[in-house]
C-alpha cells in the first residue's frame, strides 16, 4: 500500500483521515507541530514527525519516502494576521509540494470554500467558477495556496488534487463548527444574522470530509481535479445555531439584521489593503461572509466522479453530540 503523509494529522480533521488510511492498510506518518499528542488509537500503526510547515528541512524530513500526502495543516482563527496566514498556508503549501515532487509523490491539497470570497454571497459556487474577492486573510491565503500548488504541479508534473471543504462541523476534538462553537454559545449566547431562517449553512460533517479526502488521495480519476465537499443537506443557519445553543444549554441566539453588522465590520477592517480588524469584539468580514448569507456549495462533481456520498447525517450527528453535553 502507498505510504501516506497527513499534515496536521493530529488535528480535528486529520485524526479521522489518518484512521481511515490505517484501516485501509496504509503506512501513515502525521506531520504536526512540536508537542502535539500522539492519538492512542493509532497504536504502533502510525508515526509522528514534529516540525514547522514553513521550514523546508522539517518538511523534507516528514515527506521522505512518501507516495501521497494529504495536506491539512493551516492556521485558523486569526482574522487579521495576513502575513502569518500567507506564510503558513500559501508558502507552506509550496514548500510541501516541492518536497513531494522530489519524492515522485502525489498531493491532495485541502483548501476551502473561502476561495470563493464574495461569490458566496451572490451565487451557487461551483469548482469552475474561479475565485471571488477574498473577505479576509484566510481566504486570501487559501487562494494563494491553490495557485502555488497548481504552479508546482504545472512545472513538475506532480499529480495534484484540490479539495474545497464547506463549513466542517462535528464534535470531539475542538472543531470550529462544533466544540468551540458550543463553548462560544455557552459563554456569550451566540448570534444569528440576516435571513438565517432560509440561508443554507453549507455544512459537511467531519467524517464525511475524511471519506472524501481518502477518495481524493486514492482514486486515479481525482488527479488534476478540484472538488467541493458539502453535504448539501439544506440545514439553515438558524436551525444549526439553535441546535448548537440547545447542546450548549443556552437560550436560542439573538437575531441581528445583516446590513448594520456588515457595515460595522467594513468600517473595522480593510481586506483590500491587508488590514485586519481593529476591534476584535466585532464579527469579521470573513466570518460574516459565511454565516450572514446563503452558502450554496455545489458538490455534484465529487459525487459523480468519485462516488462520494455523505455517510453521517445531520440528525444523527446532532443526536450524538447532545448526549455528552447533557447535564453540564
Amino acid at each position: 500500500m502507498p505510504r501516506a503523509l497527513v499534515t496536521g494529522g493530529t488535528g480535528f480533521i486529520g485524526r479521522r483521515v489518518v484512521s481511515r488510511l490505517l484501516d485501509l492498510g496504509h503506512e501513515v506518518t502525521s506531520f504536526s507541530l512540536p508537542g502535539e499528542a500522539f492519538p492512542e488509537e493509532w497504536g504502533s500503526r502510525a508515526s509522528l514527525v514534529a516540525g514547522d510547515i514553513t521550514e523546508p528541512v522539517d518538511v523534507a524530513r516528514a515527506a521522505k519516502g512518501v507516495d501521497v500526502v494529504i495536506h491539512l495543516a493551516a492556521i485558523v482563527g486569526q482574522a487579521g494576521d495576513y502575513d502569518r496566514q500567507w506564510r503558513i498556508i500559501a508558502e507552506g503549501t509550496r514548500t510541501l509540494c516541492e518536497a513531494v515532487t522530489r519524492q515522485g509523490g502525489r498531493a491532495v491539497v485541502v483548501s476551502s470554500i473561502a476561495v470563493y470570497g464574495d461569490k458566496i454571497r451572490r451565487q451557487v459556487c461551483r469548482e469552475e467558477d474561479g475565485y471571488g474577492v477574498y473577505a479576509g486573510a484566510y481566504g486570501r491565503a487559501k487562494q494563494g495556496q491553490e495557485r502555488l500548488a497548481l504552479q508546482v504541479a504545472a512545472e513538475t508534473g506532480m499529480p495534484l488534487t484540490i479539495v474545497r471543504p464547506a463549513n466542517v462541523y462535528g464534535f470531539g476534538g475542538g472543531g470550529a463548527w462544533g466544540d468551540r462553537l458550543v463553548e462560544l454559545f455557552r459563554t456569550t449566547g451566540g448570534a444569528i444574522f440576516g435571513d438565517a431562517e432560509k440561508n443554507c449553512a453549507g455544512l459537511t460533517h467531519v467524517e464525511n470530509l475524511a471519506d472524501a479526502l481518502v477518495l481524493a488521495a486514492t482514486a486515479e480519476q481525482a488527479i488534476g481535479r478540484t472538488y467541493n465537499v458539502c453535504d448539501e443537506n439544506g440545514i439553515t443557519w438558524q436551525r444549526f445555531f439553535e441546535d448548537i445553543a440547545r447542546i450548549a444549554g443556552a437560550a436560542p441566539p439573538q437575531h441581528y439584521p445583516i446590513e448594520p453588522v456588515w457595515a460595522a465590520a467594513e468600517a473595522n477592517e480593510r481586506p483590500e489593503d491587508l488590514v485586519g480588524p481593529s476591534d476584535l469584539s466585532l464579527p469579521s468580514l470573513e466570518g460574516l461572509n459565511l454565516i450572514g448569507f446563503d452558502n450554496r456549495i455545489d458538490a455534484s462533481r465529487i459525487r459523480e466522479e468519485l462516488g462520494w456520498e455523505p455517510r453521517v447525517r445531520y440528525e444523527y450527528a446532532m443526536a450524538m453530540a447532545s448526549a455528552p453535553h447533557q447535564g453540564e
